[in-house]
């Protein structure tokens, strides 16, 4: 039996997207613990002590949609903020989620305003374990087929 793969009907011609494909496009892992999202029921300040903890600055109030965060307060962050090399090991790394933050939202698993990315990736960046690599590249992958499959129905409709 074949897996099962999605073909997408372009103008300019058919494209199949394989995980090998975004594994090496992105370089992203493909093996690993899978990405999921359970959504946390917090308040806004449980979300900004979150923040703080493990992006190493606390957004204001209006910063947050639910469990979402909006890009432009992580820009903003990052414009006003960077480490050098005297920054302690810890606040680069909080600097590092911020900028991968930032290409989830932008890029990778944009919502549909574009302008917000979940908090709940940023659980699978609390310990980066180089050992036992989140699978990335499954989640990618899935995200796109199904915006892609939810453009498609909406389009028919």
């Amino acid at each position: 039996m074949a897996p099962e793969t999605h073909t997408f009907h372009f103008s300019v011609g058919e494209a199949t997207i394989t995980l090998q494909d975004i594994s090496i496009i992105w370089a992203l892992p493909i093996e690993g613990n899978l990405i999921t999202e359970v959504d946390i029921k917090w308040t806004t300040q449980q979300w900004q002590n979150y923040c703080h903890q493990w992006l190493g600055f606390r957004p204001n109030e209006n910063a947050f949609k639910r469990s979402r965060i909006k890009l432009s307060a992580l820009l903003d962050w990052l414009l006003n903020n960077t480490c050098d090399d005297e920054s302690p090991f810890d606040a680069v790394l909080q600097e590092a989620r911020v900028c991968v933050m930032c290409i989830i939202g932008g890029i990778l698993c944009p919502d549909a305003t574009g302008n917000t990315v979940s908090l709940l990736y940023l659980r699978h960046m609390e310990i980066i374990d180089e050992e036992r690599p989140s699978n990335w590249g499954t989640a990618v992958l899935a995200y796109f087929i199904s915006g892609a499959l939810y453009g498609i129905t909406t389009w028919k409709n």
